[in-house]
């Protein structure tokens, strides 16, 4: 079992943080120096497309783009929930949901989840954590599924990682590199 971490970096539509093209171009210039994955969480405004395009070519070749159909020959596709799990069957080809074996349109799937509970992509002390079943669960209906899986990482307000948190990821790991049999 191979279990890679890779930074992404979520870049929401222009519309939804309301700030000048300039300030958004230049933003997503600055976020490509540093990440394996880039989020257009939201989509992208149609008038930065060709700049979208070109930048990603230039900066990140090899970046996987979500939501980035169009933009990147490395695009891939929401699974459309947040659940961390994957429609059986889900094709590597078509552009929406589980996709589909009759398309010529190479997208694979993310299904991207959290560790809190209820779908909480931030931190807060008074929320928990899945259990490790649940999240070995959540790896086979993923990657099982044909999937990528995007699990969380989510700092405090320090910027670190809590120890309870990095105990579950190691735990994870542990539990899909070691199987018991």
């Amino acid at each position: 079992v191979c279990v890679c971490v890779s930074v992404c970096v979520c870049v929401c539509a222009r519309a939804r943080v309301r700030v000048a093209v300039t300030d958004y171009n230049r933003h997503i210039v600055a976020t490509l120096l540093f990440t394996g994955e880039v989020w257009f969480d939201g989509g992208y405004q149609q008038e930065i497309k060709d700049n979208l395009t070109a930048t990603l070519a230039k900066l990140q070749p090899h970046a996987t783009a979500f939501n980035g159909q169009g933009l990147s020959k490395n695009a891939i596709r929401w699974i459309g929930t947040e659940a961390g799990r994957a429609p059986d069957p889900n094709w590597s080809t078509g552009e929406s949901g589980g996709g589909d074996p009759k398309s010529t349109v190479w997208c694979p799937a993310e299904c991207d989840t959290t560790l809190q509970d209820h779908d909480h992509w931030f931190y807060s002390s008074t929320e928990g954590i899945r259990s490790l079943d649940e999240l070995i669960d959540v790896y086979h209906q993923t990657v099982g599924h044909n999937g990528n899986l995007l699990l969380d990482f989510t700092p405090d307000k320090d910027g670190l990682i809590p120890d309870n948190h990095m105990a579950r990821y190691k735990g994870e790991h542990h539990s899909l590199s070691c199987p018991t049999h």
